[in-house]
C-alpha cells in the first residue's frame, strides 16, 4: 500500500467512526454505546497497524 492509500484508509475509518457517534447521540441506549466503544477500539487498532505499518515500509 502507498502512503496515500494508507492516509486515505485512516481517514474514511475517522469518518464512519463519527458517523456512528452522531447517530448514536439520539439514542440513549446502552447496547449503543457497547457497539460505537467496541468499533472505536477497532478502528483505532486498525488505524494503528495500516498507518505506522504502511509509514514503515
Amino acid at each position: 500500500m502507498s502512503t496515500a492509500e494508507v492516509y486515505a484508509f485512516c481517514a474514511e475509518r475517522a469518518i464512519s467512526a463519527r458517523i456512528l457517534m452522531n447517530l448514536s447521540m439520539d439514542q440513549k441506549l446502552r447496547s449503543v454505546y457497547k457497539l460505537l466503544f467496541i468499533y472505536t477500539a477497532l478502528n483505532y487498532n486498525v488505524f494503528d497497524t495500516m498507518c505506522y505499518a504502511g509509514a514503515a515500509s
